[in-house]
């Protein structure tokens, strides 16, 4: 048995389907909501709902399961202390309760770029989840991806509607030369179980990105092209940019970049070429070559 969390999430939604697929017996972990999940559709999988910090639900919820892959994350959110909080808390009640389950393999989802120490949140959150993976003494895999675009995602779609809602022109972080390494949802779905069976990627550490390197400005050229907008391309300083975006992208889309975002972008975000077709005969997507979902999207 295999148990994913943030199944509901972008990443789960597409790797869910692809498992059961495989034949995998699927278990998803959901915290209670208000709001109806968007499981993954046309698929068999069991429900356990519990709420993070419960390890009582937890530990029942990993009854019977050799396996995790664990998404979840609210990296989303605006609030950077409960960020930290939920993703420090859920790892330590869920790892300790895998350890003493006798999990076979744990699988992390992680950035390029995590560091509990970093000043930004996202990053520093991913750098503590994998510090207490690290000391729970279970077979891990942990993948620090760069980011990953597709229908559905954090980082092609906000560009897109900002663009869309920009009247004539587009604020770019710094001069926007910040270096990206885009992975294609559809190759990292491929690409996770395989890791998750191959002997050899047990007690590693993987970097994962696209076949290229793409500058932020190259990246919104991209998808200025495939929106077929004419837009000018304007220079900001990131510090103002994240400034406009705490105090106009709270609630709803805005012309301004979310900030999770603008974390992302403070530095180059890129690793080696060549990890998916050497470790496992991977030739990822280009760029370009996967952006139609754009067309219909937000």
């Amino acid at each position: 048995m295999l148990l994913i969390t943030g199944a509901t999430g972008f990443i789960g939604r597409h790797l869910v389907p692809h498992l059961v697929e495989l034949g995998y017996s699927v278990r998803i972990l959901l915290r209670p909501s208000p709001f109806t999940p968007l499981l993954p559709e046309g698929v068999s999988v069991e429900t356990v709902i519990c709420n993070p910090d419960d390890e009582r639900g937890i530990q029942s919820a990993l009854k019977g399961v050799t396996q995790i892959i664990h998404l979840a994350s609210a990296e989303h959110s605006e609030n950077p202390e409960s960020h930290l909080s939920f993703e420090k808390t859920f790892a330590e009640v869920l790892f300790h309760s895998a350890a003493r389950a006798k999990v076979q393999r744990v699988m992390y989802l992680s950035h390029l770029g995590a560091d509990r120490l970093s000043a930004f949140p996202s990053l520093k959150a991913k750098g503590l989840v994998e510090k207490v993976i690290l000391r729970s003494g279970i077979p891990f895999t942990i993948i620090r991806s760069g980011m990953i675009f597709g229908a559905g995602d954090h980082f092609t779609l906000p560009i897109a509607v900002t663009m869309r809602k920009s009247p004539g022109f587009f604020l770019l972080p710094g001069e926007g030369r910040t270096s990206v390494q885009p992975l294609w949802i559809g190759d990292l779905v491929m690409a996770l179980p395989l890791f998750l069976e191959d002997p050899r990627a047990e007690n590693q550490l993987f970097s994962l990105g696209g076949p290229e390197y793409l500058t932020f400005r190259e990246v919104c050229q991209s998808i200025k092209e495939v929106l077929g907008l004419r837009r000018t391309f304007v220079p900001m300083s990131p510090g103002i940019l994240r400034l406009l975006s705490q105090r106009y992208s709270r609630h709803k889309p805005s012309m301004f970049l979310p900030t999770y975002l603008l974390d992302y972008l403070a530095t180059d975000r890129i690793t080696t070429l060549d990890t998916l077709p050497r470790f496992l005969g991977i030739m990822p997507e280009r760029f370009t070559h996967r952006l139609h979902y754009l067309k219909t999207a937000g």
